[in-house]
């Protein structure tokens, strides 16, 4: 037995769909956090080579990072700046474990 649809009823079910689950602020802010945490992790492992003598440059790397890819403006898209505030803030999660991590690091000459 084949169904036919229409097309209008095929984007009403649609629209009816994304309404019941809406994405909110947080569920924005939660992707930019995860992926800055990811950013973060990857900018660690390959750029500085888990070496706690490269923190200060790990550091200014980080802060590049968002100043480039993830600052916005007053005027920016909310959900963009949801993202961005989220992106921000797990690259700063990242870098203060680090930084932690290298303060209790006997073994490293610069922090």
């Amino acid at each position: 037995m084949m169904i036919k649809t229409s097309h209008s009823t095929f984007v009403l079910v649609a629209a009816a769909a994304l309404l019941s689950s809406p994405v909110t602020a947080s569920d924005d802010f939660q992707r930019g956090f995860n992926q800055g945490q990811q950013r973060a992790e990857s900018i660690w492992h390959n750029n500085d080579g888990r070496d706690c003598s490269n923190i200060s440059n790990f550091q200014r790397q980080i802060n590049h990072h968002i100043n480039n890819k993830y600052s916005y403006s007053s005027n920016t898209y909310y959900a963009t700046k949801y993202f961005d505030k989220g992106a921000q803030q797990g690259m700063m999660t990242v870098l203060h474990k680090y930084q932690e991590k290298c303060k209790n690091d006997n073994s490293h000459m610069n922090v």
